[in-house]
């Protein structure tokens, strides 16, 4: 695959109705050129699939702001304004081994990489490239499948996309030269990545994860789909409980904004306008010291970014045509900051949910029912990084009705929650059918075309493999936190970190206590014995909803608990109450108090509850503010990975942290 640069109509306009090209980047697969976004990767269960990522990025400068003051990836040969581009790629959800994980460090530049390894004697390859909107419509772009390549191994092999028999075993990446022109981080082995596919049929994808400049490269288009696939999905198929895969539509649905001449506009120097509030800028946001500091001309980060458009696809807006029955689609929320709230503007569709991120759901869980009658609480909450598989029926609609996926979830501002019962925003201003952003797309009922009706049902139980994790079976539970203080020129800095009781730690490079945040660079406090079963206790300190993405694993949520605490001198971190140098908890179920021997309430009489989008395997979970989420885990691959909030401009403004899995025991 290679990473390339180029333009292409995202459904902008000019004022006369003409078409716009955004410059844009994207990767170029077989028979088709970069794009934005990548081409969907299909791949089986346990038939590992080695992918080598050029950087062929020939540009000369990033097409964002970049703001050069926080940590990020440094090449030795220029800067990023000068046109040297980081970029490593991350298989989100990926069951992958840590050196091929697309981990912050791994970045290199163009020149930067190693040579592709060499060929197996006989590759046996198999690929398919999903779906693309252009000019406004939905078209399959392109459905092949080769089972043998080996008359005509040099053609597809060059595309460095294939998969290799089980027995085969992938040479290790052949370094660069040591006067290799271009620069690569610490962790650094080389361009070509081998997954696996040690799990079971999920909706990932792949995305690029450089470190401090993640959310630009990701907004200029570097994300794209890989499906994994098993026979448990293929049976489920061939008995028509759900659609074949060729049927499957993937949607990426992402927020940005666009200048008048169509190119992609991220607001970082002083005076840009924020989108969606015209009145105010950057220097609004961030405030006087950075810029005072920097100089005027200076580009800062955002704490968080929201656009005024709607991309599903790499389309502005965009229309479906749908058949009179079941449609799945996999739904991914690829945007930086923004949690979208999903309804439809028609009761008469019924939607189930299939499949979450990492796998079918124990059972089909039926979340719009379509009895015509539009509920307050049917709605699905995706967060940033999350996937769904869900099915519409459209069966009670006619030939030519219109249904569009509107997105009510908050407008221009943080998600803190919402209220499940009624659907109601806790503390933001919900979007509407009249804002940019309040609609996703619009299906378009073809009474044409073919229609499917699944033998699907509410309950239907989907992966029987699907197997809870016990309390009996953990081996060790840790407390991590989520905190929001400030950087020396007081921009909001979301920072993670350790939350056991005890004493806090002296600063965030310094891990010597046993509660506070820490930065990404300090010493590594999460250490998981290799085979081992872990609960994570992740609390939230801040004031706003973290997606908190683990790698390597896929995890299930166990527990949500409402906490209580106090922050009067407004740090971040919960108070020492009674100054006894100790952050202590308290226990509901106990009795206690807030403030009477203890600095932090867990209000664990009752769990709050989940909704059907959290249930399954998930490798992402959303954390309320004031909240406690409980997640479980297995641990079988050695080597450190990395864990953080997936919300990017918090991801790449440190909110990020290394754990290791080693045998300690050795």
């Amino acid at each position: 695959m290679q990473i390339q640069e180029t333009d292409q109509f995202l459904g902008m306009y000019d004022e006369q109705g003409n078409k716009l090209k955004t410059e844009v980047w994207g990767y170029a697969g077989p028979g088709i050129p970069a794009g934005f976004h990548g081409p969907t990767i299909i791949a089986y269960e346990n038939k590992p699939l080695t992918i080598t990522w050029n950087n062929e990025l020939d540009v000369d400068g990033h097409l964002l702001p970049v703001d050069d003051t926080i940590h990020q990836a440094r090449p030795t040969e220029g800067t990023i304004d000068e046109g040297i581009i980081p970029i490593v790629t991350h298989l989100h959800g990926g069951h992958t081994d840590a050196i091929y994980d697309g981990s912050p460090d791994q970045w290199y530049t163009p020149n930067g990489g190693t040579s592709a390894p060499a060929e197996p004697e006989f590759p046996v390859i198999h690929f398919k490239w999903g779906f693309g909107i252009f000019e406004n419509r939905w078209e399959k772009l392109w459905d092949k499948a080769v089972d043998n390549f080996s008359d005509n191994p040099k053609g597809l092999y060059s595309l460095i996309l294939k998969y290799f028999p089980d027995q085969y075993q992938p040479p290790e990446p052949t370094p660069a030269p040591t006067d290799a022109p271009g620069s690569t981080g610490i962790d650094f082995v080389g361009t070509s990545f081998t997954y696996d596919n040690s799990q079971e049929s999920a909706p990932l994808w792949y995305h690029d994860h450089a470190l401090g400049i993640t959310r630009l490269n990701v907004y200029a288009g570097l994300a794209g789909m890989y499906l994994l696939q098993d026979g448990t999905r293929e049976k489920l198929a061939k008995k028509h409980y759900l659609p074949d895969l060729d049927d499957v539509v993937d949607i990426v649905i992402q927020d940005y904004s666009f200048d008048e001449d169509g190119n992609l506009y991220y607001p970082g120097h002083s005076g840009d306008v924020l989108p969606g509030d015209p009145d105010s800028t950057v220097l609004d946001e961030v405030g006087n010291d950075f810029f005072d500091h920097n100089g005027m001309d200076a580009a800062s980060a955002l704490p968080e970014y929201f656009g005024d458009v709607i991309l599903a696809n790499g389309m502005a807006w965009p229309t479906h045509d749908v058949a009179r029955g079941d449609v799945q689609f996999t739904l991914l929320n690829g945007s930086d900051s923004r949690f979208y709230k999903l309804e439809l503007d028609n009761a008469y569709v019924s939607a189930t949910i299939v499949g979450s991120e990492g796998g079918l759901m124990p059972r089909a869980r039926e979340v719009f029912d379509g009895d015509g009658i539009q509920e307050a609480d049917e709605f699905i909450i995706l967060a940033p990084a999350e996937r769904l598989d869900i099915v519409f029926d459209f069966s009670k609609l006619k030939d030519n009705d219109k249904v569009t996926l509107l997105n009510t979830g908050p407008a221009y501002e943080p998600y803190k929650g919402v209220n499940y019962e009624t659907g109601e925003l806790n503390v933001a201003t919900a979007a509407t059918i009249d804002d940019p952003v309040g609609a996703i797309m619009q299906f378009d009922v073809d009474g044409s075309l073919r229609a499917e009706h699944l033998r699907l049902r509410d309950g239907k139980k989907l992966n029987r493999d699907f197997d809870k994790i016990k309390g009996s079976d953990i081996d060790h539970t840790r407390k991590l936190g989520l905190f929001e203080g400030a950087d020396e020129w007081g921009r909001i800095k979301p920072l993670l970190g350790t939350a056991e009781e005890g004493a806090l730690h002296s600063n965030e490079m310094t891990p010597d206590g046993a509660f506070g945040p820490l930065s990404y660079m300090a010493p590594i406090t999460e250490k998981v014995q290799l085979n081992s079963y872990e609960y994570w206790d992740i609390f939230n300190f801040s004031e706003d909803a973290h997606p908190v993405h683990i790698h390597l694993i896929q995890f299930q949520n166990v527990a949500k608990y409402a906490i209580d605490y106090l922050d009067d001198d407004g740090d971040g971190i919960p108070d020492d109450i009674n100054g006894d140098g100790q952050i202590t908890y308290g226990s509901q179920r106990k009795g206690d108090v807030l403030g009477v021997n203890n600095d932090v309430m867990i209000f664990d009489k009752e769990k709050l509850p989940f909704r059907a989008e959290d249930e399954g395997w998930q490798d992402t979970t959303t954390v309320g503010p004031k909240e406690m989420v409980r997640v479980a885990a297995y641990y079988d691959k050695p080597g450190e990975y990395v864990w953080h909030c997936h919300i990017l401009s918090h991801e790449d403004n440190d909110m990020m942290r290394s754990f290791v899995v080693e045998d300690m025991l050795v």
